[in-house]
């Protein structure tokens, strides 16, 4: 009778608290690393655009451009410039953590600079996108600009920001064009050319 008691013995409550505090400790390790993978999933995505925004702009700057109407004047060395500086969506910034859908914008991609650029998306996405060319300047004589992605991934507020600047010179028409992607400032405004160290 003795050994069939001993055999039906539970877990003592010491049991219960060491198993209790282990799953603890590991939900405290998981749980950020968790958070911070699907962030960085997010992210990757304003990096690719931004980077294909880029390649376009600096494609763009290395081609022959009509000037006039029978294709006789052309230009070249210029980056696409549009008077709309168009930001994508043309909407406000979706709830955090959700996407926009690619249909409800899909009038704005067709549209300079999207289409000087050859860049739109048609997946969802999480970030609002924009080109701003040098302020003043003319089509063919465009020799910078930003372009910048924002969302709102966990706040109302933006709090996710990714941007790239272009500049070009005479003497460095291609190697000082493109500069790598930074993180904004913690208000998520965008950067002016003048402002931003190559």
């Amino acid at each position: 009778m003795t050994m069939l008691k001993r055999t039906r013995k539970g877990f003592t409550l010491i049991e219960l608290m060491i198993v209790v505090a282990i799953i603890g400790i590991l939900a405290a390790v998981a749980v950020p690393a968790f958070i911070k993978y699907i962030k960085d999933s997010k992210t990757a995505e304003a990096k690719e655009n931004i980077g294909t925004i880029s390649n376009g702009a600096l494609a763009y700057y290395q081609s022959e451009h009509a000037l006039s109407a029978d294709g006789l004047e052309v230009f070249t060395r210029s980056y696409p410039w549009s008077a709309d500086n168009l930001a994508v969506p043309a909407i406000a910034l979706t709830a955090p953590g959700t996407k926009t859908d690619p249909t409800a914008v899909v009038g704005d991609w067709n549209k300079r600079p999207w289409t000087d650029l050859k860049f739109s998306v048609s997946k969802p996405f999480y970030y609002q996108y924009n080109y701003i060319p040098a302020s003043g300047s003319s089509r063919e004589d465009n020799k910078s600009f930003v372009a910048y992605a924002v969302a709102s991934l966990s706040t109302v507020t933006p709090d996710s920001c990714f941007s790239i600047v272009g500049r070009s010179s005479e003497t460095e028409p291609v190697i000082g064009a493109i500069v790598d992607i930074h993180a904004l400032n913690a208000a998520c405004t965008a950067p002016t050319v003048a402002n931003t160290i190559i």
